[in-house]
């Protein structure tokens, strides 16, 4: 089997904390469905939802 490159994937938290930080107009996120989380997307959903 020849080496191959290892590849980074973004997942899709990234993008929806990137999306949140981004857009501040938003009041609410309503349910969000993901698997494992970190804490900087949990917190920023949290106040989101406090605005």
């Amino acid at each position: 089997m020849k080496n191959r490159e290892a590849y980074s994937i973004t997942g899709v938290n990234y993008y929806v904390l990137k999306h949140i930080q981004d857009n501040t107009d938003i009041k609410k996120t309503g349910i969000i469905a993901m698997d494992f989380p970190g804490d900087k997307l949990i917190n920023e959903i949290i106040n989101v939802n406090k605005r």
